[in-house]
């Protein structure tokens, strides 16, 4: 089986946190929110290359829309 290489380019953070909201639970949200778009992204690219992949290799006529 080959290894797929994916590579995911995100945007630059700026973050901007008042002070009195420094915490835990800020912290905690803001890392849970940047992991789901990174997994969100690759997940897309993950499917549209096995996608890619059916379209190419599999035989015509045994798979319908």
């Amino acid at each position: 089986m080959d290894n797929l290489e994916v590579t995911i380019t995100l945007p630059c953070l700026k973050l901007n946190i008042p002070e009195d909201r420094i915490n835990f639970h800020t912290l905690e949200k803001i890392v849970f929110d940047l992991s789901r778009k990174i997994s969100q992204e690759l997940l897309e690219e993950l499917l549209q290359i096995i996608d890619d992949k059916l379209k190419r290799e599999r035989k015509r006529g045994t798979l319908s829309n």
